[in-house]
């Protein structure tokens, strides 16, 4: 099995995923491994796709649309996808001039300098726009798409995207394994037998 198929199936079962096989399949496969372990430990992950739509895109024009995330849960976007056609929807168009610009309006974050090549950014089916480190958006926050046309005035299209990736939700049946006690900076702990007190001493300068 190869392409982004592999990735998700093979190491079925096991999590976080073993980079080095799932690798095997797809060359970015250990960003798997890279989600955050604040949203691994503790958390039920579930795959989830945010869409957007441009019904249509206008030729020559700039528009925007603003996705946003579930108020229960954060978002880690492990690759955009999207695909462009005709106004009716009958004919494909596998590299249309336009370009796109990606924000995370919640943080004041840009994800990208400028506007950039709309395919370089999404990708396709077969080959899906991965993001070198998954990307992630906090509990309702909110991703702003802006598309900017380079075709005609006249010449539009539709154009149908999604971000994909994993809801973050807290595991109500999760236990936090006991801390480990640490001694205080400056002090020398050392265990004594039941029943004898335990005096912390100042450890020499």
């Amino acid at each position: 099995m190869s392409g982004l198929a592999g990735v998700l199936t093979a190491q079925a079962g096991e999590w976080p995923p073993d980079p080095r096989a799932i690798g095997q399949s797809y060359p970015q496969a250990g960003l798997l491994a890279l989600i955050p372990q604040q949203l691994r430990v503790g958390r039920i992950l579930s795959f989830y796709v945010y869409n957007f739509d441009f019904l249509p895109l206008a030729g020559g024009g700039t528009d925007t649309v603003n996705v946003t995330i579930d108020a229960n849960a954060d978002f880690i976007v492990m690759y955009a996808q999207a695909e462009t056609r005709s106004s009716d929807d009958q004919t494909f168009f596998p590299a249309p001039p336009i370009t796109a610009f990606i924000s995370d309006t919640g943080s004041g974050q840009n994800l990208m300098q400028s506007p950039f090549p709309y395919t370089l950014v999404f990708g396709d089916a077969g080959e899906p726009g991965v993001f070198p480190v998954p990307y992630v958006v906090p509990r309702s926050g909110t991703l702003q798409i802006t598309l900017q046309s380079n075709e005609l005035a006249g010449v539009d299209r539709n154009v149908r995207g999604g971000f994909c990736g994993f809801r973050s939700l807290r595991d109500p049946d999760y236990k936090a394994p006991p801390r480990k006690f640490e001694p205080p900076v400056g002090y020398d702990y050392v265990p004594v037998p039941p029943g004898f007190a335990i005096v912390p001493q100042l450890m020499a300068e």
